[in-house]
């Protein structure tokens, strides 16, 4: 083989490496951008799932306070409307609760 033939295999093994490397890089932007794609939509897709979540959760905490407002209203109306039952009522469950206390 003479130096011509090797400068002439050496010139062939740099393009031939070049060629791989060019194309190493093609595919690996190709890669990148199907990953960012995939990342991109899983994301979203959590962000729909939560966003109903929360949803969910505040309708529900919604439906609690309604609640909580009508039971405190209607316990209001009764203590107005009957005060003395509702004084004896108060000092009964006191009385059974700090004797359940005292116990312990």
């Amino acid at each position: 083989m003479t130096e011509r033939d090797v400068n002439q295999e050496v010139a062939e093994l740099r393009k031939d490496l070049q060629d791989l490397r060019d194309e190493f890089a093609s595919k690996a932007e190709k890669w990148q951008s199907r990953a960012e794609g995939a990342a991109a939509r899983a994301a979203s897709s959590l962000r729909e799932s939560m966003g109903g979540g929360v949803d969910y959760v505040r309708e529900g905490a919604t439906e609690a306070r309604d609640y909580g407002e009508r039971i405190y209203r209607d316990l209001q109306q009764r203590i107005e409307a009957k005060p003395m039952s509702s004084a004896a009522i108060a000092f009964g469950i006191g009385l059974v609760v700090g004797m359940l206390m005292e116990r312990r």
